[in-house]
């Protein structure tokens, strides 16, 4: 995939976890009869949490193998692996 579609990507599962957050908090916040009134009138909006749910995940789980590739090289160049992750020569 493409870096320019990558990032598109990310930004829309960013997007869509901003707004489900927002509308969770939101949530919280609320009374049971004014929960009740919300989520009834507006079942469409609050309905796709679940969605939501599931790009964080694939977010979380994105970032968490990012870092453990970064401490994978770590743990590489500490354990006597290649000085330079770049490829170039020490001088």
């Amino acid at each position: 995939m493409p870096k320019k579609d990558r990032q598109q990507r990310a930004h829309e599962l960013a997007t869509q976890v901003h707004i489900a957050a927002i509308a969770g908090l939101e949530l919280l916040s609320m009374d049971k009869a004014k929960l009740i009134a919300r989520v009834q009138n507006r079942y469409e909006f609050f309905g796709p949490m679940a969605d939501a749910r599931q790009s964080a995940e694939a977010l979380c789980k994105t970032i968490g193998a990012a870092e453990k590739m970064r401490l994978a090289v770590a743990l590489a160049v500490v354990e006597g692996g290649d000085d330079d992750p770049d490829g170039r020569e020490a001088a």
